[in-house]
């Protein structure tokens, strides 16, 4: 039976070397698994680049179609949160970080006690009619796959300063 084992591996490292991968040590222990697993024999037919850059993009949670889900939007961040991931999430769908709230940006990404302490960014979103919205509304997109209304997920103040005027006012 060792005739047709060491056939083998004398193809893997030839296929190997067709792809220009002889000098990765990792091409052996693949050998292996390609035998075992149709999937993985048809799939590498990408160069060896993909390979490595599979690896990076691990910390992107966005894939595909959903790079182009905020696509041309503006959006700012107010508020306690983990910054960086948020605008990691954001970007990678396309938008467009903003350090100031202007009136073209599409939303206002914050925390509900930066609602409840009206910060200067949820006060300028207010003067120019800018949805703000939970980042869990940025999860929910992802998630769905699809942009949806923000108005269902704005974040309003808690503690109420005078009684409900009608709406209109």
């Amino acid at each position: 039976g060792m005739s047709g084992k060491l056939a083998t591996g004398v193809l893997g490292r030839s296929l190997g070397r067709s792809r220009g991968l002889q000098h990765t040590p990792y091409v052996r222990p693949a050998r292996g698994i390609k035998g075992s697993s149709g999937v993985l024999a048809g799939a590498p037919s990408d160069p060896p680049t993909e390979d490595s850059k599979a690896v990076s993009t691990e910390s992107q949670p966005v894939a595909g179609s959903l790079a182009k889900l905020f696509l041309g939007q503006k959006y700012s961040l107010t508020g306690n949160m983990d910054r960086e991931a948020a605008r990691k999430l954001i970007d990678g769908c396309g938008a467009t970080f903003s350090g100031i709230v202007h009136k073209s940006l599409s939303f206002l990404v914050a925390t509900q006690p930066a609602v409840e302490q009206n910060t200067q960014r949820i006060r300028k979103a207010a003067k120019f009619h800018i949805p703000v919205v939970p980042i869990e509304y940025i999860h929910e997109c992802v998630t769905k796959e699809q942009v949806l209304d923000p108005l269902p997920w704005q974040l309003k103040k808690e503690k109420k300063e005078r009684p409900e005027h009608p709406e209109g006012e």
